[in-house]
């Protein structure tokens, strides 16, 4: 399963050790993985099952855990700006990275 999270366009050096340290073992993303996907230039976020659900019931549970990690990620990064924004208004160097990472669900 993946799911585009935000736009790539933004990212810097500290950005993207942030994503490696919350992704690590999936501690911080309930077992999910971030990425980078180049073609799309979006972070993504997405996880691999090895298809032996136990019933339909737990791939439900898996897929529900998922999308409730999708959505909080999502709310996190709805404030970055887009390409287009960023090129027109440019943000203060403070705020480009002043996101806190350590308020995130398991």
């Amino acid at each position: 399963m993946y799911s585009e999270i935000a736009d790539a366009s933004w990212l810097e050096k500290e950005d993207l050790a942030r994503l490696m340290k919350v992704s690590l073992l999936g501690a911080e993303t309930g077992g999910a993985a971030f990425g980078i996907h180049e073609p799309l230039r979006k972070i993504v976020l997405w996880k691999r099952h090895d298809n032996s659900f136990d019933s339909v019931a737990d791939l439900e549970n898996r897929v529900n855990a998922f999308l409730a990690q999708v959505i909080f990620w999502k709310k996190h990064y709805e404030d970055r700006p887009n390409e287009t924004e960023e090129t027109q208004n440019p943000a203060p160097a403070t705020q480009k990275n002043g996101f806190d990472y350590q308020a995130m669900p398991v």
